[in-house]
């Protein structure tokens, strides 16, 4: 209860905080401006090609995972089929070699989703410090103050379409990346 409480507060103060500055600034006839950052990062073409990169690793990792499967398939098939002729300690054997082929798939798949979720990360991430870097560097040119980002999760609830410069940034984030 006591965290609960503390955790408003410092919503509370940060939004009082950004409430004050937008103030501030709007007071000042200072240029603000902001990006619907969502569709920035799934429109920009580094972004694209990123996760692009990643499928194809990840479709991989799959086909890898996909067939120690049907390995395992088959020999458990194949054991269920022989089970009935062979004698007690082979089968004994065959069941712990099954079971060990099985606890290794698994260790595999869950090794496979580390690797997975580190590298989206990863790549998110390199690619998120790009949009920054534009962003910034976009900032300083046009002369902005601040360029708020929108997200869809209540940072910024509306925002005149005049100061949405989102498409203006995702085309020159795509030429800049293009190398244009």
């Amino acid at each position: 209860m006591k965290q609960t409480s503390t955790i408003s507060l410092i919503i509370g103060v940060i939004s009082l905080t950004g409430v004050i500055a937008l103030l501030f600034i709007s007071l000042s006839g200072s240029k603000m401006a902001y990006v619907e950052t969502d569709k920035l990062l799934s429109e920009y073409k580094g972004m694209v090609d990123a996760k692009a990169a990643f499928q194809v690793k990840a479709n991989q990792w799959q086909a890898n995972i996909d067939t120690l499967k049907s390995d395992l398939d088959r020999a458990i098939k194949s054991y269920e089929g022989e089970k009935s002729k062979l004698s007690q300690g082979v089968r004994a054997e065959r069941e712990k070699a099954l079971g060990l082929q099985q606890q290794q798939l698994a260790q595999y798949n869950q090794s496979i989703s580390k690797q997975a979720e580190e590298e989206d990360n990863k790549l998110t991430a390199g690619v998120v410090t790009q949009v920054n870097a534009y962003l910034e560097e976009y900032g300083k040119t046009e002369g902005y103050k601040i360029i708020f980002g929108a997200n869809g999760s209540g940072n910024i609830i509306y925002g005149e379409d005049a100061i949405n410069i989102t498409s203006d940034v995702l085309e020159g984030l795509n030429q800049e990346y293009d190398g244009k």
